[in-house]
């Protein structure tokens, strides 16, 4: 491909910005309120191991933008793999189809690098050849993205992308484009736009005019996203009185493998063991509307705690070998008490929780 006649613009999308949020250019990082390990590594050349962009006390963003597109295509699934790229001029792989950092290069094919003016220097994307199928000539709004087939991924970056609702109801009736596979992508749908979601009828499909909300922040969590969030879905004002310990023991990794140890240890305490499996959005939400406090290995169900009451107790398992750290921000901008241990993991990361500390963990919530 020949880029000396390419035309660069800097910044997220290539189109028209007709909005933004309005917030959330910034998240602070606030301490957990009890720690039993190491935090997190620092940054390197500006970004953690897990696209973050810490500062000092906070997390920079990037701001959310609206934009539109006039003549581009979806691709569903891209080199064999599922991953909703918006695709423009030649090619070319919209960064902000992903959610990631900085650039999107690491998650699909080829990358090219080209110069740009003053010795800068930039990478683009070039997707593969599948074939266009279907055109769209109506206007709509596009929410699929890479990691929309994952439950938290959906409940808080996925939906948080529908802020759109609130700042631009010139467009808020629009179709929009997201698969809806599993049902509770069916029940997130009608929550937030009921009636109005369609899926993708093609795996590559030409749209005339396509509005694209960015994620809130650059790695799809922000403060601002989760206050959003929390409003939209009705959270609480206050905890609820169950006391509950999220089993992952039908998962394939990050189990806990003393499970029965620590149940015998918190049941005392009024804990009882829950398995999300196969409960619906509705039943989730009210089990964590209803919790005091919510014990859990770090997994999917840990975002359902976007539905608990203000100030519910929340402690948080986590593998010494995948520390990642977004539930532990996600439980403080949701106002939120935090408790973080890092446990020794082997084998798919299943974890070893100590008891003790637990029983350390649960006093400090004053519980």
């Amino acid at each position: 491909m020949d880029l000396r006649g390419f035309a660069w613009r800097e910044g997220y999308m290539w189109g028209k910005v007709v909005g933004y949020a309005g917030a959330g250019a910034e998240s602070p990082i606030i301490p957990p309120d009890f720690l039993d390990g190491d935090l997190p590594p620092p940054a390197v050349d500006g970004y953690d191991q897990f696209g973050w962009q810490p500062d000092g006390d906070r997390f920079k963003h990037r701001p959310a933008m609206l934009v539109e597109h006039r003549k581009v295509s979806v691709l569903r699934s891209s080199l064999g793999r599922n991953r909703w790229h918006l695709v423009l001029a030649e090619g070319i792989c919209d960064r902000d189809s992903y959610h990631d950092g900085a650039w999107i290069g690491p998650h699909i094919g080829e990358t090219v690098a080209f110069e740009l003016p003053e010795g800068r220097r930039a990478t683009i994307n070039l997707m593969d050849d599948a074939p266009i199928e279907a055109r769209v000539k109506s206007p709509c709004v596009l929410i699929g993205h890479f990691w929309a087939e994952n439950y938290a991924h959906t409940l808080l970056e996925t939906c948080g992308r529908f802020w759109y609702l609130d700042k631009h109801p010139d467009i808020a009736a629009l179709p929009v484009v997201w698969d809806l596979n599993k049902p509770w992508q069916k029940e997130l749908a009608e929550i937030f736009a009921p009636g109005r979601v369609k899926s993708l009828p093609h795996n590559h499909v030409y749209f005339d005019e396509l509005y694209v909300p960015s994620f809130y922040a650059n790695v799809g969590m922000s403060q601002a996203q989760i206050q959003w969030l929390r409003k939209r879905l009705g959270a609480p004002e206050k905890p609820g009185k169950r006391r509950i310990l999220v089993s992952r023991a039908d998962a394939t990794e990050r189990r806990v493998a003393n499970e029965n140890e620590v149940l015998d240890a918190l049941k005392p305490l009024g804990f009882e063991a829950v398995l999300l499996t196969g409960m619906s959005v509705a039943e989730q939400r009210a089990l964590f509307q209803e919790a005091e406090c919510a014990v859990m290995p770090h997994g999917a169900g840990c975002a359902n705690m976007i539905f608990a009451g203000t100030g519910t107790k929340v402690i948080e398992f986590v593998p010494e070998s995948y520390q990642h750290h977004m539930y532990w921000h996600i439980a403080k901008w949701c106002g939120h008490w935090y408790g973080r241990m890092v446990c020794p993991d082997g084998d798919n990361k299943d974890m070893r929780v100590d008891a003790e500390t637990l029983k350390r963990a649960i006093a400090s919530a004053g519980l």
